[in-house]
């Protein structure tokens, strides 16, 4: 099974281009940044909190810093997976605006000469022509073209984006804007009037991942914004659902593979 990837990471950019599977792409993330996702070809389908989609050729998936989400990719097609992405962390110079460009939006279509599409390709081809120092020039050239590009220019393809309606998108809605309470999976049945257990068989279809777990990684997730952005690891922690200051911090260290001070802003 063949295997390409090209990666260049930087303190405000990573870029990666990858054809084949990893592992990670089939696991839940949330993220500290804005993830631009270009799909370029395979069987692949995006989840998100309110979205479940397979994608097609030259569509750009965008995924706002704190975002559940994964892509789902069958083993018999893992080969075929090949996409471009693009992270952009807080401290770039043009992350305000595209946080303002991205709101609203989740899935873009475009074709193959629409100058989004046009960049992660020159992207691409030119990963290997540039030495490191000026694919980075280029890169952020290129991302600051891109922000511009989802605020202004409309893609000369439509996309139907499915959402919204279920249970379990009502059920992950209520979490969301609960999540820093002490709520437990019996006010949540109760809330809805459901068992505890359809409750956690109709989340785990959808989004892959337990209601308990769901949560634990979100708080997780928020705080290490907060600390990444300079804000105090215990204030946060007490802030995200966390009452407990050596449970959060094991917990924190297992799940990044770091300590909470490890992320602090300089």
């Amino acid at each position: 099974m063949g295997y390409i990837e090209n990666f260049v990471k930087n303190e405000n950019l990573e870029f990666r281009y990858v054809k084949g599977n990893t592992q990670i792409y089939n696991e839940m993330q949330f993220h500290p940044y804005v993830e631009l996702y270009f799909f370029i070809g395979g069987n692949a389908e995006y989840v998100s909190d309110h979205t479940r989609q397979f994608l097609s050729h030259c569509q750009l998936v965008i995924i706002p810093q704190g975002k559940y989400h994964y892509f789902s990719v069958p083993k018999d097609s893992v080969s075929d997976y090949e996409r471009c992405v693009i992270n952009v962390l807080p401290g770039f110079s043009c992350y305000a605006q595209l946080a303002d460009a991205i709101k609203d939006k989740e899935i873009l279509s475009f074709s193959q000469t629409d100058r989004i599409a046009e960049h992660f390709n020159y992207l691409i081809n030119s990963y290997t022509t540039f030495s490191s120092e000026d694919f980075e020039v280029v890169l952020e050239a290129v991302v600051r073209d891109i922000v511009y590009l989802i605020k202004y220019e409309k893609p000369s393809k439509e996309t139907e984006v499915v959402q919204g309606g279920s249970l379990a998108v009502e059920l992950v809605d209520y979490i969301n804007e609960h999540y820093t309470e002490a709520i437990s999976l019996k006010d949540i049945s109760e809330k809805f009037n459901y068992s505890a257990s359809y409750l956690l068989h109709i989340f785990k279809k959808k989004y892959g991942i337990g209601i308990k777990n769901y949560v634990l990684q979100k708080r997780l997730n928020a705080v290490r914004l907060d600390i990444l952005q300079g804000a105090k690891i215990q204030e946060s922690s007490r802030k995200h659902g966390f009452g407990d200051y050596p449970s959060f911090y094991r917990l924190y260290k297992k799940t990044f593979g770091c300590s909470p001070s490890d992320n602090e802003k300089q």
